[in-house]
């Protein structure tokens, strides 16, 4: 049989794409009956183990890698387009460990509680308890390291499980499937406390933070008689208590997330709150 050269070489492409694309299915999809246990991993896949080349023998190989600062997430799918699990690597690079697993849809296995792709919030809260944290009835974190998204408010639709071991640290798995709101409530107790240790290392910053412009001329002339520990530790515990953990982790560490308003409200909230911790922390 004749081809003509374009013909030929139309044929080659597609061979080598049907190629490529066959080469980059994961080749442990019978993973994805297995069982997820808090803590352990799923199937062969072991939280905190070598991720290499413990990930390419159990699943193949996979162009889809998300490279952060932190962590390179590995997406495994079907044909490119069907996502069937992710898998968080920290830190970055060959030599990182496994942190945390996530299915979706396609995982037709369940969780050691007993809970699958598909369940309902009420399934979960009977077979898993309450959690300890909850953003709204769409997603719910455990202290076992386990987590359930609810992206219709009424299904489970994603599954993940994290080393216990990253709870100890302020790095949060797969960060960006998490409202800003629940990654600073799971660890906004480390990044409190970096805060604070770091306002004290720095008496120019403790200054900066006093808003020197806004600030009466009567409370100015007292700032070169205070303590930066007590300051520091008045403020920060004070907006702690008003603002609530999340709230104050945000307005001092990533006020661009937060809207002009709500910035607005919590900054004349803030000022009182600083003038009256430069009184209490007069030596």
């Amino acid at each position: 049989m004749n081809l003509s050269r374009y013909t030929r070489a139309t044929l080659l492409c597609l061979i080598a794409l049907a190629l490529l694309t066959c080469g980059k299915e994961p080749k442990g999809k019978a993973i994805l009956t297995e069982t997820m246990i808090p803590g352990q991993g799923l199937g062969k896949l072991r939280l905190g183990a070598p991720a290499f080349p413990l990930l390419t023998d159990v699943l193949g190989t996979t162009n889809v890698v998300s490279h952060r600062p932190d962590e390179d997430v590995y997406t495994y799918t079907e044909d490119y387009i069907k996502a069937l699990l992710e898998v968080s690597v920290a830190p970055p690079g060959k030599d990182g460990r496994i942190q945390a697993i996530g299915v979706h849809e396609t995982f037709q296995g369940m969780t050691s509680k007993g809970v699958r792709i598909g369940d309902s919030q009420q399934r979960v809260l009977e077979l898993h308890g309450n959690p300890e944290i909850s953003d709204r009835g769409m997603l719910y974190v455990y202290a076992d390291g386990t987590v359930y998204w609810m992206e219709d408010g009424q299904k489970i639709d994603r599954i993940a499980v994290w080393d216990p071991a990253v709870k100890a640290t302020k790095r949060r798995p797969f960060h960006d499937w998490l409202p800003f709101s629940l990654e600073t409530a799971v660890g906004g107790e480390v990044a409190y406390n970096q805060m604070l240790e770091g306002c004290k290392k720095n008496a120019k910053g403790a200054m900066k933070m006093a808003g020197l412009s806004a600030m009466s001329n009567s409370k100015k002339k007292l700032l070169p008689k205070i303590g930066v520990p007590e300051y520091c530790e008045c403020v920060l515990g004070d907006q702690r208590k008003e603002f609530g953990l999340d709230q104050a982790v945000m307005y001092n560490g990533r006020p661009s997330e937060m809207s002009p308003g709500q910035y607005s409200g919590l900054k004349l909230r803030d000022m009182a709150i600083q003038e009256a911790c430069i009184e209490k922390s007069v030596r």
